[in-house]
Formats: C-alpha cells, structure tokens, sequence
C-alpha cells in the first residue's frame, strides 16, 4: 500500500511512505508504487517513468534515471520511507534501491525501516558516513517516552513506578507498549494498571505473549470464537469467514475449552453480532490488529504477532480443528477457482489426495504461465505413494525436473511408470519433449506421432506442446527454413491452447533462427512479440520471458549496445530461474561475452562458470555441454589461452573433410567454425580454409547470412594471412555487405586487431566505406567506454587509457573533427547547415564529456583518445 506523509509530520520535506508485504516482490509493483507516492506529492515527479511502466518492465537503468532526474530537478526535499522493507527478497527490488542509493540527488532522503540489515550497499555508506542508523536500542522507548505514549493512549497518566515496571517488562519495545495500552484502555473503572504489570519477575521474557492474551482475553465470546476460527487464514474475506464458520448453514461455535484462569469477560460492547462483515469492521476499526487490504474493506489480514498468538491459542484449545478449518478454507477457494489458496489449505491441512486433485485441476494454467518453481514446490511434498496414484502429476514432475537440473533418473522412472497406465499419451509428449531439447530428432518425432494418436484431439494443450516437439526436432536434422515453418505453426497451436509458455518458447526459437538467417531486425520484432505475451493479468513479466529478454540481450551485444545487452540478460537470467535454471544457460553465454567486450575479464569467466555448471547439472542432453565449450573456447582464444583450446582440439578428432561428427548440422558447424578459428589464432590459416570454405558454400547456398557473415569473417583474416590482401579485403567487403542493413558490429570486432587492419584497407573501397569507418569509429568509442569501466575495481580493463570521457555521438564527432580542422563555429555551422547555437550546444557537450576547458584541450584529449 502506498501512503503520502506518513504517520509522523516532518517538517521542510515531503514525505511517501511505502508500506511493504511479501506481495510486493516485484519490480514493476514496487516501482509503481514508489511512483505513485512521489506523484501524489506532484503529479509531475516520475510521469516520464510512470508512462515507461506501462508496457513490459523497461532496462532498470533509464527508468530510475528519469526519476532521479525530476527529483534532482525538483526544487523540494524529499523524504522516502520504505517501511518493512524486510518483506523484500527480490534481487531486482535490492539493485533498483541500490541504484537509487548510488545516484541520490541531494534533495532526497531515504528512509528504510526493516528487521534485518538488507543486502544494500550499507558498508560503504557507513564507510562514506552518509548513512545514520537507528538499531533496536535506539528503537527502545525510554521511561519518559513510555509514559508520554500511555497517556496519549489511556487518556490518564500511570504512576512513574506502574510506567518504569510496564517498561521493564516490554524492554522498550513500541508494539507491546501498544498492546499493553489496549489492554489497560479495556480495563473498568475499578481496575487500574497496577494489576496489569505486578506480574512474576520470571515471566519477563513472556511479557508480550501476555499481552497479546490480554487483548484476546477481553473480547466478547462470540469475537474470541471468531478469532480462534479464522486464526489459519493468511487473508480474510466475510464470504470466508463465513464459510470457515458454518456447519450445514449453521453458525458453528465449540464449547470453549476452560483454561486456568481463563475467564469470558462480561460487560458492555459496541458489538453484539455473529455478521463476519460486521466483525471484520469491528475489529478494523477497534484498531484490534486486522490490516485492511484494500480500499473497499472486502479483504483483511490479521497483524503477524496477533496472528501467531491466535494459531498458537487455537492449536492449544482446540487441535482437533485445525485440519477442519484448512479443509474447509480449500474448499472454498476452490470454489472461487483460487487454486493455489486452495492447494495451501488442502497442503495445511495433511490431505494429500485432495492435494493431488487440485494439483492437477491447476497443471494446465501453471505449465501454460511457466510457473515450474510452483508446481516443484507443491508436487515435492506429495507423498511418493500419492504421486504414484496420480501419474499425470508425475509425467510433469520428470519434466519439470529435467529443467530445473533435478535426477534424469527419477524422471525416466516416473514416465516409465505413467507410459503403463492411463497416462501414456502424457508420458509420450513429455517423452517427446525431453528427446527433442537433447537432439535425438528420430525419437522426438516417433514419440510425437504417437501422443497425437493418443491424445483426443479437443485437448489443444498437449497437442500445441507436441506441435512445439517436432518443430525443435525438425530444427535438428532439416533446412532453417523448414524449422521456422514449423515453428510457426508451434506459435499457433498454443496461442489457440492459451499455452503462453510453449507460445513464447516457439517464438524465441524462431527469433534464433532468423538470426542464423542474418535478420536481426526482424528478431528484435519477434522477441518483443514474444514478451507482449509474457506477461500475467497485472501486466507482470511470466518466468518465460527470461528466454526473450535474454535473446533481446543477445541482439543488443552484436549491436554494441553493451550496457542494455547486459541489464536485459540480466533480468533474463532472474526471470528464468523461475521455471527452470537451464533457462538461464544463454542469458549466462551471453554475459560473458558482454563482459568480455567490456573488458571484464573475470566477469567473462564467472558467466561461463555459471554455464557450465547449469550445464553439467542438465543431465538430460549433452548438447548443452557442447554449446558451453565452444564458448570457452572463444574466450580463451580472445584471452590468449590457446593451451585450453588446443586440448578442446585435440578431444574433437576433426579433419579437413566435411564428414559430420555430430547428428545435428547445426551443433556439427559450429564445432569445425570452431576449429577453424583455432588453428588461425595458431598462424595455419590453410587448416581454417578448409574447414571455412565447405561451410560456408553451404549456409550461402541455405540463405543462412547470419552464419555467412561470420564465415566470411574468418575466411577474410585467413586469406590475409597467407598475404592475399586482395582477396581477403574482397571477401570481407562481401560480409559487409551482407551486415550493414541489419547493424551487425561485434561480430567484426570480436575478432582484434587483425581485423581492425583489415577494415581499415576496406574502407578503401566506396562500396563499403561508411561501414568499415562506422566499424572502426564504433572501436573507438568502446575504448573510450572501456576507460570507465577500468575505473571499477571488480573490473579488469584490458586497454587502458587517459582519464574518462564520455561516448560522444555521431554529429558531436563531427563537429570535433571540423574544430581539429580550424574551422570556427560560424564556419561549421555553414558546413553542417546548422544553426550557430545547435554548434555551440554540441561544443558544450564535447567540453563536458571530454573534461575540457576550450578547442585546444579538446582536440588534444581526441588525439589521446583515438578520437581523431
């Protein structure tokens, strides 16, 4: 829930309070409520970032940086308080607080009020001395506090000695101060505090305990019994609680169980109703420790101690019940088709059968939302006896075991099992499945075919999982373009089954193969297709989107755009830890790449690290194996670690003719593509033809550009090795050619030095001039970039430079190399047919970017810089 000047009026600032719960670890959530607590101070703050909000979760960076702007920008101090910031546990929630702390305008203030220290960067803010820290000793009322807040409470003031004990007993502390008044406030005339705090020395630690029992104590029958019985509830509604007190459409009361000491108390109360509405709005308004919801009221909750008094004291007097109240709470979220309450019910209450049935009333809606982490966590504690009984459930369980890295083993086992029952065609599909993410295209098709004849035809869901089988199978073993015929038809199938999860996975493979085909364009509209759909019924990024964002992440690390490849695949790889972690083995490839191309040599390898132990855990395929160290390879080529890349050699057994050594073309390229750039990083660029040449006569031949482009690539160096200047500068002119309308970059660059000599003599040629030169200037501008980032210490620059600058941009380039030339700034305006202040505007910003002072400065910092 947001709040706008919190509960304690700061003078000179404005103040969004931030009430937080375990609901709200989600980024887009949590950003549109800071969003909206600062925009209810003025609608202006955040609207640029509230309009981003709307779409998909955009990059956490530009988003935080158009907030942190209008505050700066704001001529106001402000005062942001996260309250029970404890409740957080999302690493995307941590880093966008993080980021906020890291770039902080003056004029904002943050508060956080939590249990446990967060994983922010608290050290270095203590180290900085711009964090001030309230801990539970400062938190802890003292005697003259205590007694200043039982007056305002009570109305009447307690002696200094009633005050010093009831203090003692609460050691300070706010909420039992709290309780303890409540329970005073509800005292007769005739008692006064002092009987409330003349209580045994020894029972000090339980001082809260019995507080809260005071506060239970003093309720009317019917409110105690109404608390006892909803005490297993995490949510309250009237419909609910009435559901949970009812027999056969009888209000239902048991005979309280008389402890000693026990006593119902008599009296005069505003209530006297069993309406569960009407307690419900008794209780929230009596301020007796319900939080509402929401701002119709229909829904509640019970404040956390008070809610573990109630369950402690309704398990003490009145076990038998306790399962009763959770069966009957399952049935009625069942009955509002709110399964996952229902399950927790059913789960709460030890009745694994129904467990099991509404498990499986809900495995459609959580395979199709990729809600894998859900379906683990509540099929592992069936019983095995009562997953035996229910095969369904464990054809899914092997699968979702497969992705999550779980035994192969067991899920082989649970199929096994299921293929003998009623649940053959389940096991067929998943079966399918399993053979078709591992290669073996022959099994996954055989498979296939035979869960069509089994399934009935009006069960779309398993047909478009099937439909999605043998398009991957097809990818294996037939040309790219019949991949994505079938792919195609995927898409379609599971968007007629609602299968979101299958839809976007189709999607994001199609998106891959029209990279193959050298249409990154097209990909990016694909991958953004595939988020579109992504999403939950709040606008929520699924678990599935993890796959696209890391694809986008890809996309933009080609294109150079280093810094928004990396938060994508970031987000990518958090998102698909949520449905399976070998979702997160591309987000992870591809990071290492990123920090590789931004100099972070450790980085690189922690990624790949990453990867290889997902891999290794991925026992279901090897193919996974396989993609993970030919990208070690890369990097040790790149790293000059060709010890480790020749082993890599050696184990491969390749040779000079184009026999596969692998099942699948695709996996059988990229090996030889692989072994080729070995053997030219070992000066035998013969070797590397004869390897390239086959390859690349074939995915010309295919329309795969995509792969031509590398190709050529390497092609082009080997010939420039053997000294064949011409023909090497002619071929890469082709693979030019081929890149520039889709903005290829790393793929040049990646390749070093050698390369860049190459397009230097390519840009030659007036054909690909601009190209090559956008390249080069491209290379430039990274070295520039890299420079920042060697200002990091995590991060191992590897072309160390002068002092940061900026990335400059094209125009400001420009007008740099017109300064270089003498021209002044009416001259250059006439050469760029620009207004004279648009020259001085970019001026400005070269000044500031490159640290300097005036035209001199300037071009001598450009020169240093490789700028000029």
């Amino acid at each position: 829930a947001v709040h706008v000047n919190g509960p304690t009026a700061i003078a000179d600032y404005e103040c969004a309070w931030i009430s937080l719960d375990e609901g709200d670890n989600d980024l887009a959530r949590f950003m549109g409520y800071l969003l909206a607590a600062l925009g209810r101070i003025d609608n202006n703050l955040g609207q640029a970032a509230r309009s981003l909000l709307q779409g998909p979760m955009p990059p956490l960076e530009p988003l935080m940086t158009l907030l942190i702007n209008d505050l700066a920008n704001a001529n106001q101090q402000f005062l942001v308080v996260l309250d029970d910031y404890h409740m957080i546990t999302a690493d995307p929630i941590h880093e966008a607080v993080a980021y906020l702390l890291d770039h902080q305008p003056p004029n904002l203030h943050l508060v956080i009020a939590t249990r446990t220290e967060p994983p922010l960067p608290i050290a270095l803010l203590r180290g900085r001395g711009q964090l001030s820290e309230l801990q539970r000793e400062d938190l802890r009322f003292t005697e003259k506090e205590a007694m200043a807040f039982l007056i305002q409470n009570l109305g009447r003031a307690p002696t200094e000695q009633e005050v010093r004990a009831l203090a003692a007993r609460t050691e300070g502390w706010a909420a039992g101060l709290q309780l303890a008044a409540f329970s005073l406030r509800n005292r007769g005339p005739a008692e006064g505090p002092s009987t409330f705090v003349q209580v045994d020395e020894s029972a000090n630690r339980f001082v809260i305990d019995y507080l809260a029992e005071e506060v239970f104590d003093r309720q009317p029958a019917h409110i105690q019994n109404f608390l006892l019985l909803t005490a297993v509830l995490d949510r309250l509604s009237a419909p609910l609680c009435d559901a949970l007190m009812s027999v056969d459409g009888d209000r239902w009361t048991a005979d309280r169980k008389t402890q000693e000491g026990d006593s119902v108390p008599t009296g005069s109360y505003p209530l006297v109703t069993d309406d569960s509405q009407a307690i419900l709005e008794y209780l929230d308004q009596s301020n007796i420790f319900v939080v509402s919801l929401d701002d119709r009221r229909r829904w509640y909750r019970y404040h956390q101690l008070f809610a573990d008094l109630l369950l402690e004291r309704l398990q003490r007097v009145y076990p038998d019940q306790v399962p009763v109240l959770h069966l009957r709470a399952s049935e009625w979220f069942e009955q509002q088709s709110l399964l996952e309450e229902a399950i927790g019910h059913a789960q709460a209450a030890a009745d694994y059968e129904r467990m099991a049935r509404l498990i499986e009333g809900a495995l459609e809606a959580i395979w199709k939302r990729s809600e894998v982490a859900t379906f683990l966590k509540w099929v592992t504690d069936l019983p095995d006896d009562v997953l035996r009984r229910h095969p369904v459930l464990g054809v899914f369980y092997g699968l979702a075991l497969v992705m999550t890295g779980g035994s192969l083993n067991q899920a082989v086992t649970f199929l096994q099992e299921a293929a003998q029952g009623e649940s053959t065609g389940e096991a067929a599909v998943v079966s399918g499945l399993i053979a078709a993410l591992s290669g073996d295209a022959s099994q996954a098709v055989g498979l296939s075919q035979q869960a069509l004849d089994l399934i009935p035809p009006e069960n779309l869901f398993l047909r478009s999982v099937v439909s999605l089988n043998l398009a991957i199978a097809t990818f294996w073993t037939a040309e790219v373009g019949d991949a994505i015929q079938m792919l195609d038809r995927a898409t379609g199938d599971s968007l007629r089954a609602d299968n979101l999860m299958a839809a976007v996975v189709a999607l994001c493979n199609r998106a891959e193969l029209t990279i193959i085909l050298g249409r990154l364009n097209e990909a990016a509209e694909i991958y953004e297709e595939a988020l579109k759909l992504a999403v939950d019924g709040l606008g929520r990024p699924l678990p599935i989107a993890g796959i696209a964002y890391s694809g986008l992440g890809e996309l933009n690390r080609e294109r150079n755009d280093l810094e928004v490849a990396k938060r994508h695949v970031l987000l990518g790889i958090e998102l698909s830890r949520q449905w399976g972690e070998i979702g997160a083995l591309d987000g992870y490839i591809t990071l290492a790449h990123i920090s590789q191309a931004m100099g972070d040599v450790k980085g690189a390898g922690r990624a790949l690290h990453s990867a290889q132990e997902l891999a290794a855990r991925f026992d279901a395929s090897e193919i996974d194996d396989i993609f993970v160290s030919i990208h070690q390879v890369h990097l040790a080529i790149a790293q000059g670690r060709m010890e480790a890349a020749m082993e890599w050699l050696m184990r491969q057994g390749l040779d000079e003719e184009p026999r596969r050594k692998h099942p699948t073309w695709y996996l059988d390229e990229l090996q030889r593509t692989t072994a080729a750039r070995i053997y030219l990083a070992q000066g035998q660029p013969r070797e590397a033809l004869a390897l390239l040449r086959p390859i690349g006569e074939v995915a010309e031949a295919q329309g795969r550009n995509g792969s031509l482009i590398e190709n050529l690539n390497l092609q082009a160096l080997a010939l420039h090795q053997l000294g064949e200047s011409s023909a090497a500068v002619e071929t890469l002119s082709l693979a030019l050619q081929l890149a520039e309308p889709e903005g290829y970059t790393r793929v040049f660059l990646d390749e070093g030095q050698p390369m860049i000599q190459l397009l230097r003599q390519a840009a030659g040629r007036p054909s690909v001039r601009p190209y090559a030169g956008k390249l080069l200037l491209a290379k430039r501008l990274r070295r520039v970039e890299d420079v920042r980032l060697s200002a990091d210490p995590g991060i191992d620059a590897i072309d160390p430079l002068p002092p940061p600058a900026e990335l400059l941009s094209e125009r400001e380039l420009q007008v740099l190399q017109l300064i270089a030339s003498g021209l002044s700034n009416h001259e250059i305006a006439l050469h760029l047919v620009v207004a004279k202040s648009t020259v001085k505007t970019h001026i400005n910003h070269i000044y500031r970017k490159l640290a300097v002072t005036n035209r001199t400065q300037a071009v001598a910092r450009a020169r240093e810089l490789d700028l000029l």
